[in-house]
């Protein structure tokens, strides 16, 4: 058992990516279980990660291919997991380590826009993250670090204005954005 843990962990978690991404063998019911029990079992994880910010961004980056997985399944357990992890961070007052895992080249957050594109039902998802992550600093998140991603101005544009309910819905956010 201890051997086939380690496979899965090896060469930056590669063989685990590959399973989130494409399943096993296509088959992706052993994701989800696997999904699911860390989710019931998140305050254990957390319990265990929180004191070392290395650990935490190989939890944060172990989870990151699920949210592009073929699995539309596969992703939204992924965000709702990402979503409980995140805030249980942010009660230990944890921010900046899960802001600088979200801004970094290859973070959560490009991950989470190739995401948008992959799938049409992560938008509720995405928001939440936006509007927990950008609390303090959703300028500094709308316009440098969304912007570092997007290139083309009608499709920040537009990502904007998809998101804009859940800002103006959000008191935190509504201020700032007002």
């Amino acid at each position: 058992m201890n051997i086939e843990i380690g496979s899965l962990l090896a060469e930056k978690n590669k063989y685990l990516s590959q399973m989130l991404l494409q399943g096993l063998k296509g088959n992706f019911n052993s994701i989800l279980k696997w999904l699911q029990f860390l989710d019931l079992n998140s305050s254990h994880l957390i319990s265990l990660i929180k004191s070392d910010e290395e650990s935490i961004n190989i939890v944060l980056d172990t989870l990151r291919p699920g949210l592009l997985s073929k699995s539309n399944d596969v992703a939204l357990w992924t965000y709702r997991l990402l979503l409980k992890l995140i805030e249980e961070l942010f009660e230990l007052n944890l921010q900046p380590v899960i802001w600088n895992w979200f801004c970094k080249d290859s973070g959560g957050l490009s991950t989470c826009l190739l995401s948008l594109k992959k799938h049409t039902n992560v938008n509720d998802y995405i928001g939440t993250l936006f509007v927990m992550l950008g609390k303090d600093n959703i300028s500094e998140l709308l316009t440098m670090e969304l912007k570092k991603n997007i290139s083309d101005n009608l499709e920040y544009i537009n990502l904007i204005h998809g998101f804009l309910d859940v800002f103006t819905n959000t008191k935190t956010i509504s201020a700032q954005v007002n």
